[in-house]
């Protein structure tokens, strides 16, 4: 078997710049955390850009920190769902457009990105002033 690495494989493997980047969520999985106290929701995005994957993980004890995502999947605003909360279904996570704010992040002595904001797909990301 011969394995053959082509330099797109090779330019996913460098963080991308921080910034926002379109993205499309592809789904969302739900499992145990590893000490079985929790659980984890890991919603995967694929980046516009150049067609790289990326898991970011909620955890049921900070369900709060899902209110940016949570305005993308159910298209309604965060100071809406701040006012009333709400769901979703898992499940029903399955090709969503939305932008992703990525950072770089160390991890294990590697610079890896790291998504930290999610906004709609048509939403403005400059600043207003």
């Amino acid at each position: 078997m011969i394995i053959t690495v082509n330099p797109e494989d090779l330019a996913k493997n460098v963080p991308l710049d921080s910034d926002w980047y379109e993205a499309t969520i592809l789904k969302m999985i739900v499992k145990a955390s590893s000490d079985n106290t929790s659980t984890n929701f890991i919603p995967t995005v694929k980046i516009k850009k150049d067609g790289r994957e990326l898991d970011h993980y909620f955890n049921s004890k900070a369900l709060g920190m899902t209110e940016a995502f949570a305005a993308v999947v159910l298209n309604k605003p965060v100071s809406e769902l701040r006012k009333t909360g709400y769901s979703f279904e898992p499940d029903n996570i399955v090709n969503i457009p939305c932008k992703v704010h990525l950072v770089q992040e160390p991890y294990q002595g590697r610079i890896n990105n790291k998504i930290d904001n999610w906004l709609p797909a048509g939403a403005d990301t400059q600043p207003a002033f």
